[in-house]
């Protein structure tokens, strides 16, 4: 046999090595236990709390804690609530505040859960914070952290085996992508059990399981932006689903009722700090406005002088145009300011 017969059957194999990391995780769901099993057998193992420790030391040197303690209580108090309508009510979870504008939310397999001061914006009552919590909570007791954990280092380990034996940069580039994807069909089956997991434990809870469905169509207008700039290769490669497929799933189980705004919610996240630089500070305020000239002429100031600012401010409202906007009620403005302590 010749040498590019043997180069062949090399890249062949790599080739199959490869396609079955696409493979295992499906064969992985089909054996998964109900979810009864699930939540009756939970409790936070040994390799979780190591995955967990040692995920929270990297996590910790790039993210910034949200010095507000009194929000800091406020948050892991609802926290609490929610974990008690869950199997995990008598196991320790942390609900901890991360100062960043993007909005998004973290959970790692020991029971630490995150949230950044860019979703609490985006919230207008306790339920919907709470309908976050619950999904992030379900993604533990299901044990979708430990494994996603456990996956990326496998598969992390695996492709750095194989890429020291390769000399060719596309089979390198293929090896990458294929375990890209592995992870990718991982979460996106992982992400309708917890919307499925979450809308149960609101159930059970004195919070409005519609809140669920809340959460996802304001993750999904905040994203309208990001998605027109991003590639479609990036789309194609999310881990998570659609975000719309995800709403259309719930909305099969019950038909959807708004939950109305809360101002002692507003009230709490009024003055939030979402982000600073450079001695300069993006920060919540509350405006009511009685007057429609007066709301249209701030709106075409900030869309003149800042569109991403102006775009932000139709998002955290949930509007998605500026006539959305509602006179006499509570409306959530982002200003920047100096960043200096308030005398």
């Amino acid at each position: 046999m010749n040498q590019a017969y043997h180069k062949y059957t090399f890249c062949y194999t790599i080739k199959i090595l490869a396609f079955m990391l696409v493979l295992a995780p499906i064969s992985a769901c089909n054996q998964t236990r109900s979810d009864t099993d699930e939540q009756r057998a939970f409790q936070i193992d040994q390799e979780s709390i190591k995955l967990g420790k040692d995920g929270l030391k990297r996590f910790e040197k790039t993210i910034k804690y949200y010095p507000d303690t009194s929000l800091q209580q406020y948050v892991q108090q609802v926290g609490q609530r929610i974990l008690q309508a869950t199997p995990a009510r008598h196991t320790p979870f942390t609900f901890r505040i991360i100062e960043a504008a993007y909005p998004q939310a973290y959970a790692l397999p020991d029971g630490h859960i995150f949230i950044t001061t860019g979703m609490l914006a985006l919230f207008d009552n306790e339920s919907q914070l709470a309908a976050l919590f619950a999904h992030e909570i379900a993604h533990v007791v299901a044990g979708h952290t430990r494994e996603k954990f456990r996956k990326r280092k496998q598969i992390a380990t695996l492709t750095q085996k194989l890429n020291n034996v390769l000399d060719n940069s596309n089979t390198r580039e293929m090896t990458r992508l294929f375990g890209k994807v592995s992870m990718q069909n991982y979460s996106r089956k992982n992400e309708y059990h917890a919307d499925s997991l979450s809308v149960s434990y609101l159930q059970q809870s004195k919070y409005s399981r519609h809140a669920a469905i809340e959460v996802l169509e304001l993750l999904q207008l905040s994203e309208l932006q990001s998605l027109r700039k991003s590639s479609s290769k990036k789309r194609i490669l999310s881990s998570h689903p659609a975000i719309g497929k995800r709403i259309e799933a719930l909305k099969e189980f019950f038909q959807h009722k708004r939950t109305p705004s809360e101002k002692a919610y507003l009230m709490r996240i009024n003055n939030l700090v979402l982000d600073r630089k450079k001695e300069k500070k993006l920060q919540l305020k509350l405006y009511t406005f009685t007057h429609m000239d007066a709301l249209s002429q701030q709106l075409n100031q900030i869309e003149q002088q800042n569109h991403l600012l102006y775009q932000l401010i139709l998002t955290i409202n949930s509007a998605r145009s500026a006539n959305q906007l509602q006179l006499n009620q509570p409306l959530k403005w982002l200003i920047v300011a100096d960043d200096k302590p308030d005398e």
